[in-house]
């Protein structure tokens, strides 16, 4: 019980609004469901697994987190799990730019890199060019991600409502 008020807090540290409180609730009840006996389960399932319960459980989190009310995140959060048509933040948020990072996105944040490198051991003769791909992936991602954010239009700091 303290674990979940503690989160209640903390949602109300961000702000004071429904949707921050929800916030903490929904992360105060991960908690307490994983302390209750769902973190043995999760213990027993496969990484990708495992994986994919924690982006689902955090991202669900950030539509509440990002949302300047509940009625938006919960029309958010049915259009993210296919439970509405979907129309409306589809016609706002859809485009090629937003395709490709979602694509990307879902596959390198798989852990990409143990694999090529279980994958690429078998063959010696590769190892420099997965020493290079462990350093310049990142600092190319790093760089493109820097450039397209400068030559952006202005977001506001998730905090301006402050």
């Amino acid at each position: 019980m303290h674990l979940l008020l503690v989160f209640v807090l903390c949602g109300l540290w961000h702000g004071a609004s429904w949707t921050f409180l929800v916030w903490g609730l929904w992360h105060g009840a991960f908690l307490v469901l994983e302390r209750a006996g769902l973190g043995r389960i999760l213990e027993k399932c496969p990484s990708p697994v495992r994986h994919g319960y924690t982006l689902l459980a955090v991202l669900g989190g950030w539509v509440f987190f990002a949302s300047p009310n509940l009625g938006q995140a919960l029309a958010y959060g049915q259009s993210m799990f296919g439970l509405s048509n979907g129309s409306a933040v589809a016609a706002d948020f859809w485009n090629r730019e937003i395709a490709v990072a979602l694509a990307l996105g879902s596959l390198f944040c798989m852990p990409v890199m143990p694999w090529l490198r279980t994958s690429l051991s078998q063959a010696p003769m590769l190892k420099p060019a997965l020493e290079f791909a462990k350093l310049g992936i990142p600092f190319v991602l790093l760089l493109a991600s820097t450039v397209y954010l400068a030559s952006g239009t202005y977001n506001p700091f998730i905090y301006f409502r402050f």
